[in-house]
């Protein structure tokens, strides 16, 4: 059973190791119930044992939880943090002082003296619940099944449960308000940001009220500016859990799926004008979908907006955008006449997310959000000195002309 789970890319508890097993959890009643019912035949092992006890620690993070395979913790400290070997007696004499996770997205255990030790979970928080909770039940009765017939003492048990976003399931409207249709979503477009300060910037719009980050990577030759690519990202991706709503200027959007994905990256937005692999805009879809993140589709200002229908008929994007100016650099002025292709999408898609980028400010932003935009990419607009007055001000547009004022 543990050699499928790691066959499939999971890690799986090493019982001769450690004395404790880990499931993510996520807002998913069953998945709730499953984990209080792991917990429960936890405890009742627990209690049928004599000499072992059970703490159970609840951790609750913004983004996914990462696991750290058993080998690594061996063979290496992760994030500065003690030796594996020193966890099980930090347990055993109570040193163990809180649950969290690091920057890195490692659960970690700390001790009253300062030390993170890390904690390898059963499956990753972004893999799906139902497999954690399985592989959670079976090492807890394999754990309890190896004490029960060993002549040592038994060592305590510590579960731990972690609640987590999977991977892109967070596009969601900070207002914590439910819409029957799309949501309003305010997204500052980083490009926009001091780059010096690129990580304060980006926790001070999100602060202020925005529902996500939109990060604009650029080739150099789709378009003639160059931004950043994976490696800068990534960095960002260490001190925000912000959604990454990434949108790719680049001539061949198939190279960055892997760069994308390793980044933290939670939806791809890719150019129907770019170049397509063998598979066509189909087949790059289906490799954005397999890589984890969500699919958007943008347009040019002189792209027929037709040309997204087949997409959107068959429902394999998450999003539409809508170019309001040339793309490939900030600070432009809002092309009005784009509207009517908002228009034609929002009759024609009641539901979808369809987000506007290109000089995007409370002066423009009603003529956007009544054409039907409910997703708003603003740059200048929102990098100001309150950038909670301009988000707020957009927000209320959306809601007004396009998506409602949610329940």
């Amino acid at each position: 059973f543990f050699r499928r789970i790691v066959m499939s890319g999971y890690t799986a508890l090493n019982m001769e190791a450690q004395p404790l097993v880990a499931a993510p959890a996520n807002s998913n009643k069953f998945l709730a119930m499953g984990a209080a019912a792991c917990v429960a035949v936890v405890g009742a092992l627990a209690f049928l044992s004599a000499g072992n006890s059970v703490s159970l620690y609840t951790v609750t993070a913004p983004h996914a939880v990462r696991a750290v395979p058993v080998q690594a913790i061996h063979s290496r400290n992760v994030a500065g943090s003690v030796p594996y070997g020193q966890f099980v007696q930090a347990v055993q004499t109570g040193q163990v002082a809180s649950v969290g996770v690091s920057r890195e997205g490692v659960m970690v255990a700390a001790t009253a003296d300062g030390m993170e030790i890390p904690v390898s979970v059963a499956a990753p928080a972004q893999t799906g619940g139902l497999i954690a909770m399985v592989a959670t039940a079976a090492a807890a009765i394999a754990f309890f099944a190896r004490k029960a017939m060993s002549a040592s003492a038994p060592a305590p048990v510590a579960m731990y449960t972690a609640t987590a976003h999977k991977k892109g399931d967070y596009w969601k409207s900070a207002t914590g308000k439910q819409f029957d249709g799309p949501q309003p979503i305010i997204a500052p477009s980083l490009l926009a940001a001091d780059l010096a300060n690129l990580a304060s910037d980006a926790k001070r719009v999100m602060d202020a009220g925005a529902d996500v980050l939109h990060v604009d990577v650029m080739d150099g030759h789709f378009v003639p500016n160059l931004s950043w690519g994976a490696p800068v990202i990534k960095c960002l991706r260490s001190q925000s859990d912000a959604f990454f709503d990434t949108h790719l200027m680049v001539s061949n959007p198939v190279e960055f799926i892997e760069p994308m994905k390793d980044a933290g990256v939670d939806q791809f937005t890719f150019h129907i004008e770019a170049n397509m692999p063998e598979g066509g805009v189909e087949g790059l879809i289906q490799q954005i979908k397999d890589a984890g993140m969500k699919v958007g589709i943008s347009v040019k200002p002189g792209t027929a907006v037709d040309t997204v229908f087949p997409y959107c008929d068959k429902g394999l994007v998450d999003l539409i955008l809508i170019m309001t100016v040339e793309p490939g650099f900030g600070g432009q002025s809002f092309m009005a006449d784009m509207m009517p292709k908002v228009k034609t999408l929002r009759e024609k898609y009641p539901k979808l997310d369809i987000q506007v980028d290109g000089g995007l400010s409370p002066a423009t932003i009603d003529q956007a959000t009544e054409a039907g935009a409910n997703a708003i990419v603003a740059g200048s607009a929102s990098f100001v000195p309150e950038p909670s007055v301009p988000i707020l001000a957009m927000r209320e547009s959306v809601m007004k002309n396009c998506t409602g004022y949610g329940k």
